[in-house]
């Protein structure tokens, strides 16, 4: 019989924050989303516990601005290609579909928090500029 851990609420509350995007529902979830959308391309290996846990930390501050999504493995190759990306880790800020700005390399939660303020709509900090968000 196999032994299965007990798995917190928080836990699974942080799972069903972050979205596993697949061939199926890219479309629904990155260009139909009805906010901008951080998407996290990074293949399994020793970091990715790190970014996946700041990924759920980002998804959990962030919830009523931001939807949070990882891209599943056997898809960054040609997600790569797509967006012309070098390399990995790379998080990419959406909008409606399309690509808005992106950070390429690891983060920490202050590179990654400055990341999102600079990029977000943020109606506190209305700067009277023109915005691609609207």
């Amino acid at each position: 019989m196999t032994e299965q851990k007990a798995v917190s609420p928080m836990t699974q509350l942080a799972d069903m924050m972050v979205t596993l995007i697949n061939n199926e529902n890219y479309t629904t979830e990155i260009d139909q989303a009805g906010k901008p959308v951080l998407l996290l391309c990074m293949p399994k290996g020793p970091d990715f516990s790190d970014q996946s846990i700041l990924l759920h930390q980002v998804a959990e501050t962030y919830q009523e601005r931001l939807k949070v999504c990882l891209l599943e493995e056997e898809l960054i190759n040609g997600f790569r290609q797509m967006l012309s990306i070098k390399g990995t880790p790379v998080f990419v800020l959406f909008y409606k579909g399309q690509e808005m700005a992106r950070m390429l390399g690891m983060a920490g939660v202050e590179q990654l928090s400055a990341f999102l303020y600079r990029h977000l709509p943020n109606p506190d900090r209305d700067t009277g500029e023109e915005t691609l968000w609207e």
